[in-house]
């Protein structure tokens, strides 16, 4: 009995390792999503956050930074304003006006939602 006991506790403990030592830290973007994006699906998070994106906390703004390649307007970004930095926003968004007629559709719809979302 004390051999299977002790058997099943190194299984319990070898299938919980990897989550114990590579444990996640927490998502920066916790606090800013119950803020500004609560009830929502997680379908519609990411696109929630870059709506808000203005809005977000410094840590969650450089997370969504390093996530930008799910960003709608990514294309256009790499297109026509490859000389900002993603965290450089005033320009990037001047830039990205400049070239309102060459958006994609995706892009379109997100900066129209993130236009009454401003509001």
């Amino acid at each position: 009995m004390l051999h299977k006991l002790s058997s099943s506790i190194i299984v319990i403990f070898i299938l919980m390792s990897p989550r114990l030592l590579f444990a996640q830290k927490p998502w920066p973007c916790a606090g800013d999503a119950s803020q500004f994006c609560k009830g929502l699906k997680p379908t519609e998070l990411d696109n929630c956050l870059w709506i808000n994106y203005l809005k977000l906390s410094d840590q969650c703004k450089q997370t969504r930074i390093n996530d930008y390649k799910r960003w709608p307007c990514v294309v256009e970004v790499n297109k026509y304003c490859h000389q900002f930095k993603y965290d450089d926003v005033t320009n990037l968004t001047q830039c990205l006006g400049s070239h309102i007629a060459d958006w994609s559709p995706d892009c379109k719809t997100f900066n129209e939602k993130v236009a009454r979302n401003k509001k």
